[in-house]
């Protein structure tokens, strides 16, 4: 027992050297799928060191394909761009399914590096494109303040649809759709959940819209509807990381045609370190309005805010708007176009404002609300007059269904809304229940016919039969 207590004690310093190690390798057996493992090893990583499914990609491309090298070698020629792996990699996986697949576990499972040495130059080329155009037309003031990154797919595959792979190709229809998509889709928090759904159906749609189609789907319209219904709800959002914070910064600099800095009136660009600074600075009004609960709980919203240089920020300090605004205005005379430039009430320099925060707050709230109302609530219904044509209600088209895991095909008569399969004429759910039997040898099914049976739609996409029910309603 002596030598054994020794032992123990000898181990368990032993095992506290381990755990102040350096390195602490673990090994594990690992039985499960595609998905699972790729979140295992995103979960499990060491040191803080971000990794997720693309580093298991990199791995397994190595062989034909060095990732890696290929993301520096872009960086390299590109030094003004941030270049994100994902983006790059989904808009393959979306390429090579057809239109289909964009998740994590298809592009483990199914991309090799044979795919990549095919679509790679293709896809950046097209990405570096979408990012000009994006700074070009003033959609975003800089890559770390976009939105929502993941919507650069659907711009490439757009791009990727025009002739010559140029935005000059575009006509005024398609660039106006362009626009609603852009700013609705921000404002509707589209891609905030479930992402790859929306950037398959926005993908297929941009591409249509790049081949002068219209878009069958009414839904999808429906789908772009923004919640912000007035000012008020703009005093809401506080949160930099917020989609709609971020979407409401850069529709400024787009109304504005390029937002300016207020030091010397040059326009602001992708390399400038922006920061959301505070108009009203943070310790002013916890200062000047201490015992106001309102008042701090609206510190940081978004109307309080607007980007300009690092440098600029700091030098403002603690002072009330009016008095860094007119020591401001000693070395920039112009201050005034600048404030206008960023959608600020001019009267904030004379005073006027220093003890109504609130008015203030509301003032450019109205005024940023006006800019969603013209670019967004105000261009819906022309949107859907020039890009929507209702599904056809005659005709035949194919259609198919999935039972233990296999596939069965059939015609549908879209203005009789029966099934013509092996050789009989059935209605919707008979049909259904006669190809499961086949399929299964099980008579005792009955099955909703509308949400068996399947189409491909015009965008690509996998769409129940029940879409025509409701055409004839």
């Amino acid at each position: 027992m002596k030598l054994a207590f020794i032992k123990y004690r000898m181990i368990c310093v032993k095992l506290g050297e381990l755990f102040k190690s350096d390195k602490l390798l673990s090994y594990y057996l690992l039985n499960m799928d595609t998905e699972k493992f790729a979140l295992f090893f995103e979960r499990s990583n060491s040191k803080g060191i971000q990794l997720n499914f693309i580093d298991i990609l990199a791995a397994k491309l190595y062989k034909g394909f060095n990732l890696r090298q290929k993301i520096e070698e872009l960086e390299s020629g590109f030094p003004n761009y941030y270049f994100n792996r994902e983006v790059i990699v989904r808009t393959i996986s979306y390429i090579v399914s057809n239109g289909k697949e964009v998740d994590r576990n298809y592009i483990l499972s199914n991309l090799n590096y044979e795919h990549f040495n095919m679509y790679w130059d293709e896809v950046c080329d097209c990405y570096r494109k979408v990012l000009d155009f994006l700074f070009k037309e003033r959609f975003i003031i800089s890559q770390k303040w976009m939105p929502y990154e993941n919507m650069l797919i659907p711009l490439i595959i757009f791009l990727r649809s025009i002739h010559k792979t140029d935005f000059s190709q575009m006509n005024e229809n398609q660039y106006e759709f362009i626009k609603y998509w852009y700013w609705s889709s921000i404002f509707a928090q589209r891609y905030s959940s479930g992402s790859n759904e929306a950037i398959i159906q926005d993908a297929s749609i941009l591409s249509n819209i790049a081949q002068n189609k219209k878009i069958s789907d009414k839904a999808f319209f429906s789908r772009l509807k923004i919640q912000i219904t007035s000012p008020e709800d703009i005093l809401s959002f506080s949160k930099k990381g917020n989609v709609i914070y971020k979407g409401i910064l850069n529709l400024i600099n787009f109304a504005s045609k390029g937002l300016i800095d207020w030091s010397n009136s040059s326009q602001l660009h992708l390399n400038s370190k922006l920061e959301d600074h505070h108009i009203f600075p943070k310790e002013y009004i916890k200062n000047k309005f201490k015992d106001n609960e309102q008042i701090l709980s609206l510190i940081d919203c978004v109307a309080n805010r607007t980007l300009i240089p690092k440098i600029t920020n700091i030098k403002i300090g603690k002072k009330s708007p009016s008095q860094y605004l007119k020591e401001l205005m000693k070395i920039n005379p112009n201050i005034v176009e600048s404030l206008k430039n960023h959608l600020i009430p001019i009267e904030i320099i004379d005073g006027a404002y220093d003890d109504f925060y609130i008015a203030f707050l509301e003032k450019r709230a109205e005024a940023i609300f006006k800019l969603i109302e013209k670019y967004i609530i105000a261009k819906e219904q022309k949107i859907v007059d020039l890009f929507y044509q209702p599904p056809k209600t005659k005709g035949n088209i194919k259609i198919f269904a999935s039972y233990y895991n296999k596939k069965v095909e059939a015609i549908f008569d879209i203005e009789t809304q029966q099934v013509h399969y092996n050789g009989e004429v059935l209605s919707v759910s008979a049909a259904a229940d006669k190809a499961k039997y086949n399929l299964s040898g099980k008579d005792n099914t009955s099955t909703n016919g509308w949400r068996f049976w399947k189409y491909i739609n015009e965008q690509n996409q996998e769409r129940y039969i029940d879409d025509f029910r409701k055409i004839k309603k």
